[in-house]
């Protein structure tokens, strides 16, 4: 778990899909329990040849940020390009870490596969895997991104339940 926080309430606007109803501009504001505020934006439809899969074509754009009493942390870019993006921490002292790098799963078309199902199919394979999020943490997922699409179909925030 990045962070420790409880997601609380989200408002959440989405765009979807002409032509296949899928979600492709998405953004969220997610309070936490504990005041913090965590920002998420996605677009899968950039400007161009937007070939999904591809690190010489645009892919969809990722932004995560989450604010604090205590400062920031972004993490942000294009997910076919990991030179696109950092992981910057911003504290409220004045100190600041920025780690190069956007590494997001790994779409491209002749490549492995996303590495969340690589690491999937080495559990079930008795290897040894590292889970960056245990069952509590997906549960708070799961529960977060079903607020997020009640929110954007009704239009108001909505409670994480």
């Amino acid at each position: 778990m990045v962070t420790g926080l409880t997601p609380k309430t989200v408002f959440c606007h989405m765009v979807n899909s002409k032509a296949t109803g899928a979600d492709i501009f998405d953004s969220a504001i997610i309070r936490c329990e504990c005041g913090a505020t965590i920002c998420a934006q996605g677009v899968a439809g950039l400007p161009g040849a937007n070939a999904v899969g591809t690190a010489a074509k645009k892919g969809k754009q990722i932004e995560n940020k989450i604010f604090g009493t205590k400062g920031c942390l972004l993490y942000s870019g294009d997910d076919a390009d990991p030179f696109s993006g950092s992981l910057e921490l911003m504290r409220a002292d004045g100190t600041s870490q920025s780690f190069p790098g956007f590494y997001f799963e790994n779409t491209a078309k002749d490549g492995t596969g996303p590495e969340s199902l690589q690491s999937f199919i080495a559990a079930c394979l008795g290897k040894p895997t590292f889970n960056a999020a245990d069952a509590n943490v997906g549960l708070k997922v799961v529960q977060t991104i079903h607020a997020m699409y009640k929110s954007a179909k009704s239009g108001v925030m909505e409670p994480v339940e």
